[in-house]
């Protein structure tokens, strides 16, 4: 039996391949915590063949996997997901109530762990009602706030109104549920604001975004006119959004307001800023014909982002808060 205390870090979804930036930021999190201060036990839903695929990257991560049993998508998945409309619960968080992997966790929790991570506000549903451990609620977004941008720019009048009765179902979810955990974590400071503002929200830290720098080693910004526009499509909020692995390659940065929102960058210093189609064109113009602008920008930005958003540095803040939740500390 392992000396160390016994984290026990639960993700409502299988965590590989890593090809979503949640999945990408609790992954790099995990890997940095893996042989310090706990012995991680992961949980998440998996099936023997994604276990057996992905073992390797799995103990990079964790001590030890716990799997429930995945839910099979058929075909029509994304048409039966609708009838959660009715729940009083987001549709996102309503479609994910399993309770066998609640049941697992209980049985997990019961066996000593010493303190609990739940990864994305979803994985509330899968907290014990009475807490048997100290409790750390990792959120990677505000959800609530998502949806209502959603229903801002939504055009047929039906999504609008859906939009917003998914807003304030979220809404209340985050209110009811984030004061149940311990500490709540969040990835930017704008977020962790957002949440100390709810009531009975006690402890609320934040936690920079993290960048394997190895990975995204350094390059000066070169000679050529490319352009390159980075964002996951098959999510709304990343459409205005910008990475930071960019910014540690030395790739100069264009950005909304949006995409580096809740980010500590400075316009003019880590990346330019252009909210506008014409404004966007005039910054990409100003880098394309600058070249000293671009390794100004470049040069900056990497040192950003070794000073404050290494992947390392990020895990262990994170398992210094978990430390300091397990101890009672706020």
């Amino acid at each position: 039996m392992s000396e160390r205390p016994s984290l026990v870090f639960v993700s409502p979804r299988f965590l590989f391949p890593t090809d979503e930036g949640g999945k990408i930021r609790t992954t790099q999190i995990l890997r940095g915590m893996k042989g310090g201060r706990f012995h991680i036990t992961l949980m998440s839903p998996a099936t023997p063949e994604q276990t057996a695929r992905h073992r390797e990257e799995i103990e990079a991560v964790c001590d030890r996997f716990i799997a429930w049993p995945a839910r099979s998508v058929g075909p029509l998945h994304r048409i039966t997901r609708l009838r959660h409309l009715l729940s009083l619960k987001p549709v996102s968080v309503a479609a994910g109530v399993d309770p066998v992997a609640r049941r697992r966790v209980r049985e997990q929790l019961q066996q000593g762990a010493q303190v609990a991570v739940f990864d994305f506000i979803h994985a509330a549903t899968l907290a014990p009602l009475h807490s048997l451990c100290p409790t750390v609620m990792f959120t990677h977004n505000v959800e609530a706030e998502i949806f209502r941008r959603h229903a801002e720019v939504a055009g047929h009048p039906l999504k609008r109104y859906v939009w917003r009765g998914q807003h304030r179902k979220m809404a209340r979810f985050e209110a009811r549920e984030l004061p149940r955990f311990d500490t709540v974590v969040a990835v930017s400071e704008r977020d962790a604001e957002a949440f100390r503002a709810m009531p009975r929200n006690h402890r609320v830290e934040a936690i920079p975004t993290g960048v394997d720098l190895d990975f995204f080693a350094y390059q000066p910004p070169g000679e050529g006119d490319h352009l390159i526009f980075t964002g996951a499509m098959d999510w709304q909020a990343n459409i205005d959004g910008i990475a930071y692995e960019a910014m540690a390659m030395g790739l100069p940065v264009v950005s909304t307001g949006l995409g580096v929102e809740g980010l500590p960058l400075t316009d003019g210093e880590q990346f330019l800023q252009a909210d506008t189609p014409e404004a966007m064109a005039q910054a990409l113009d100003r880098l394309l014909s600058d070249s000293a602008l671009r390794l100004r920008l470049s040069q900056a930005a990497r040192r950003h982002v070794e000073d404050h958003c290494s992947s390392l540095a990020v895990a262990r803040c994170f398992e210094d808060i978990c430390q300091r939740t397990m101890n009672g500390q706020g």
